[in-house]
């Protein structure tokens, strides 16, 4: 299998044990695939409970990972946290689950935590902390931790949807960096976070679980293209 980019480089699979593997249907996803994206995430996102039992899965993207979360977590009549201004398409999405949403102040650096603390009864809080749609506000730094303090507290589940995470870029460089804070570098409660990540093949960072997620043809070529790049070419 040969693919040619609109850069001009090639993707090529020709190991015979992958062009195998790509005709195949696997429920939790091309094992490599999935082996690349949780060794990434606990590489960029060093969370604090990387050597406990959590694990990724793989979506066909974003809106498909709101719906299977949705799922996971909600019953009919769950109280969810979310914004006060937040994405339409979360809302249209979990609407089927019949939730009841609980919206929480925002100003401009994002969710307030004193108002979260105010609003506190709910199983999960949904949060866009950068790039916030339809806001476009970007959560301070230190409000973070007190975030998920007050989760920790409370004892409900950060919900962090982060798509537009990579696409801070510095004047001078050009460079992409993470912001000094992430929910997910703040997690030492391990599976009570879940963490929805910015590419077009959404890895989900969560607890253990078997999903239906997508073509494995497209699992193998992504991998190949991933490792082809390397950490330099994301």
């Amino acid at each position: 299998v040969r693919l040619k980019l609109q850069s001009g480089d090639e993707v090529v699979v020709d190991d015979p044990g992958q062009i195998a593997a790509a005709q195949q249907y696997s429920v939790s996803g091309h094992p490599r695939l999935r082996a690349w994206c949780r060794e990434w995430s606990a590489k960029t996102y060093a969370p604090p409970m990387a050597d406990q039992d959590w694990d990724v899965t793989l979506t066909t993207g974003n809106t498909d990972s709101i719906d299977k979360l949705g799922s996971l977590l909600l019953d009919e009549g769950d109280v969810l946290l979310v914004e006060e201004y937040t994405y339409s398409t979360t809302l249209d999405g979990l609407a089927p689950y019949k939730p009841k949403m609980v919206p929480v102040e925002v100003d401009r650096d994002g969710l307030v935590p004193e108002a979260l603390e105010r609003a506190c009864a709910g199983l999960a809080l949904y949060i866009v902390p950068v790039g916030s749609n339809p806001l476009g506000t970007v959560l301070a730094p230190g409000r973070y931790a007190a975030i998920y303090a007050i989760a920790q507290r409370y004892d409900f589940i950060v919900w962090e949807d982060d798509p537009y995470i990579f696409l801070s870029y510095d004047s001078e460089t050009g460079d992409h960096p993470l912001p000094a804070t992430t929910f997910a570098s703040l997690d030492t409660d391990g599976p009570t976070h879940f963490w929805l990540s910015g590419v077009s093949h959404a890895s989900t960072l969560l607890p253990n679980f078997l999903d239906q997620n997508g073509s494995t043809f497209v699992h193998v070529t992504l991998h190949h293209l991933l490792t082809q790049w390397g950490d330099a070419g994301l």
